[in-house]
Formats: C-alpha cells, structure tokens, sequence
C-alpha cells in the first residue's frame, strides 16, 4: 500500500521548482541603479536642515495692552461700522446703539458745531443751526445756542433798534406836549368851574329873597355840574396820558439796556453755548454710539450683526494696538544657559491661540542674563512684529500673557550634525 507524502515535502518541493519573477529593469542587470537611487536620497535627507531647540516658558510683556470695548448701555446695534482686521483710531465710531434718525442729527450737529464755534471767534457771520428734535440734553442746549445766535443777530441789527428807539422818543415828546396843553384845560376847567359855583351861590341867595327863579336856580346848578364834569375828564386825560408815558420810558429804558450789551457780549454768550452744545453731544455719543478707546486693529471676540441685542457693559470688540518692540521674558535651566546665545530665533506659541490655527509668534534673543535667579537665569526675547504671528493673525495678547517660547540653539544639515561629532572625536584619537 502507498502512504500519502506529507503535505510539507509536497509545498517543499513546490517551493523548489518556483521560479521567482524579478522586474525586469532589475533582472537586466539594473540594481547598480537602485543602489544609486538610494545613496542620492540619502544625500539628500544628510543635506536637510536641522534644528535643535529648548522649549521654555515665557511671559509676554506689552508697553500697552490691548482695550476690551464695551457697549455703553442695553439696546439694538442698529449698525457696525468695522470689521475684524481693521485699524481704527482713537474716537472712531464702531457700532451705532442710537435711533438712525437720531444718529444722523447727532452726526449732523457733530459737523456744524466746531464750524459755529470757529465762525463765532473770528467775527464772522455763523451759519444757522439745524433743526434738534432729539429731546434731552441736546435739545436743551442746542435751543440755548440758538436763542443766542438770534440776540447776536438782532444787535448785529443795531441800526432798526436806533429806529424804533426814536420813534419811542417822538412818541413819548408829543405826549408830553399834549399832557401840557391838559393840564392848561384842567386850569381853565377850574377856574369855569368856580366861576360857575359863584355864579349859582349868588343865585342862591336871590332866589332866597324872591328875586330869581326856582329855573334859573336850577340852570345854575346844571351849569356847575358841567363844569365839574369836564374838569374831571381833563384831569382822567392827564393820567391816562401820564400812565402812558411811563410805560413809554420803560420801554425806552429796556431799549437802551439792550443797545448796551455789546455784540461782544453777546458772541462770547453764543460761543459758550456752542461749547455747551458740543458736550451735550459728546455725552449723547458716548451713551448711544460704541466708539473706539485707543488706535489699534479690531478683533471680535464672537460674530456681531446689525439687529443683534447687546446688554450694557458686554464686550463688544478688543482692539490690539500694533506693538512695536513687544518683548518676552523666559527663565533658561542653568545647564542650557550656555546653549542660548544672543540673536538667536525664537518661536512663541501663545497659550490659548493654538498654532495650527493662529501660528506663533516669530522674535529674536536680546540678552541672557549672567546670574541665576529663582533657579534659571532670564532671557529676553524681542518681537519685531508685534502681535501679528506667522500666518498673519493679529493675536489679541494682554499684558503678561504666557507662551511656550522654542529658542534655537544649534542648526545645520543633518550630515553636519551626524558626522560632525564623528569627525571630531577620530581626531582627537589621532
């Protein structure tokens, strides 16, 4: 009987007759091809740059942090006038919390009042002052200026004044003229009137006896209350004439009081109530317009959009001013102090800024302190750039912000570094 072979001498055997299939630009004699291929990559990895770093901590230190901006007061951003990555300057208006028609006084108002002003201290004619229905402060003051503005322009008028004050003084003249020729009625009245009351005295006494009679008696009586009555009105003539004469004078006097404040006055009257005008703005853009504290670039910590309701005292925006000279401070291990040598590069990665999004900040290494304190000695790094990293991001830093900061100490090519040392230790050996 056969007995089967075992399966391992049957694959053994398979194995043998197997015929391996090379590529065929290696089975014609092409290895001496691989073999260059392979030492030209390996040239070329030795010919790579290399650095070798020392990873420590550090503290940014800034000679003006960036402003947190906030909104003055609750309401609706009606508009926003700046985007992240802007630059904007001191003042410069970032959000509108105001009514539009509201805004477009205040800015209106904010125009013509330093041109009012600057008209008014020159002598110069102002120009009008708008209509002001914003209520408030600014209503307030803005009718004060213009009030002044009209005193100025009525004694700038002087000339119809002088007219009006001599028609007063012509008209007070022919009163007093007439009050004379009154009083001259009053005497004849008087002097008819006693005339009369004789008259009817002595009539009296005739009736008495029966020589006149009882009609010529009363006639007599008629007479005297005539004239009685007529000096009565000469005498309701006079006062009325004098009543009328002093408000005259009052008025005459007004007038003069008038003329007498000078247009000096006056001006120095309109220009404080410009100046009152303008504050009372200012303080209405400071309550209803977001405005910027500092010059700098604008970043937003979150989205805004037009519409969005803010509460007061929420951050709005953080302006980073454009440092120039920032610099960061970091403690080197006493063992490393000698690897670190000045003008060195520096790469910072600030902590909550990941670098992969945002990048690093790229410096240089000012000076290495030569004694040891709180168990390392300082280095300073400066920051040419300021806060804008690598891949151009405005990083918003603060003052002693932390950063993980990589110094350079060597670099070369790799073939320097791997046979360098080899190199130098075969020659001391020889």
């Amino acid at each position: 009987m056969n007995r089967p072979q075992p399966q391992e001498k049957n694959n053994l055997a398979a194995l043998d007759r197997a015929t391996v299939e090379l590529p065929g630009w290696i089975a014609h004699g092409s290895p001496l091809r691989v073999v260059a291929l392979l030492i030209f990559l390996l040239a070329a990895a030795l010919m790579l740059p290399w650095h070798e770093t020392l990873r420590v901590p550090m503290t940014i230190q800034l000679g003006s942090p960036p402003r947190s901006v906030t909104t003055p007061q609750a309401g609706v951003l009606h508009a926003i006038a700046v985007q992240s990555g802007d630059a904007v300057r001191a003042g410069d208006v970032m959000a509108e919390l105001g009514p539009p028609g509201e805004v477009a006084q205040i800015r209106q108002l904010s125009a013509i009042l330093p041109q009012l002003r600057a008209a008014l201290q020159s002598g110069k004619t102002p120009m009008p002052l708008p209509e002001v229905t914003i209520g408030g402060d600014v209503q307030t003051s803005a009718s004060r200026l213009a009030g002044a503005l009209d005193a100025l322009a009525v004694t700038q008028g002087f000339p119809v004044e002088q007219r009006d004050a001599a028609i007063l003084q012509s008209t007070i003249a022919g009163i007093e003229a007439r009050a004379g020729r009154l009083q001259d009625d009053i005497l004849s009245a008087d002097e008819l009137v006693t005339v009369a009351e004789e008259q009817l005295r002595i009539k009296t006494e005739l009736a008495e006896r029966g020589w006149v009679s009882r009609q010529a008696l009363a006639e007599a009586r008629a007479i005297v209350i005539e004239q009685q009555i007529a000096a009565r009105q000469a005498r309701g003539r006079v006062d009325e004439d004098r009543t009328r004469l002093q408000e005259l004078r009052l008025q005459l006097e007004r007038s003069q009081l008038e003329r007498g404040r000078t247009a000096t006055q006056l001006r120095e009257t309109a220009i404080q109530a410009a100046a009152d005008a303008a504050g009372a703005v200012s303080r209405w853009r400071s309550t209803h317009l977001v405005l910027a504290p500092m010059a700098g670039i604008v970043q937003f910590p979150e989205d805004r959009v037009s519409g969005q309701r803010v509460s007061e005292g929420q951050e709005f925006a953080v302006i980073v001013p454009r440092h120039k000279g920032l610099s960061a401070v970091g403690l080197v291990p006493p063992a490393a102090r000698g690897d670190v040598r000045p003008g060195a590069e520096v790469r910072m990665e600030i902590a909550g800024f990941p670098a992969a999004t945002n990048g690093y900040l790229v410096g240089q290494v000012s000076s290495t302190a030569s004694v040891a304190m709180k168990g390392g000695y300082q280095v300073i790094m400066t920051v040419p750039d300021g806060a804008r990293s690598s891949t151009g991001v405005m990083i918003p830093l603060r003052n002693r912000s932390a950063a993980m900061g990589r110094i350079t100490v060597s670099q070369g090519r790799i073939g320097s570094i791997l046979f360098g040392g080899l190199l130098e230790r075969l020659r001391r050996e020889a």
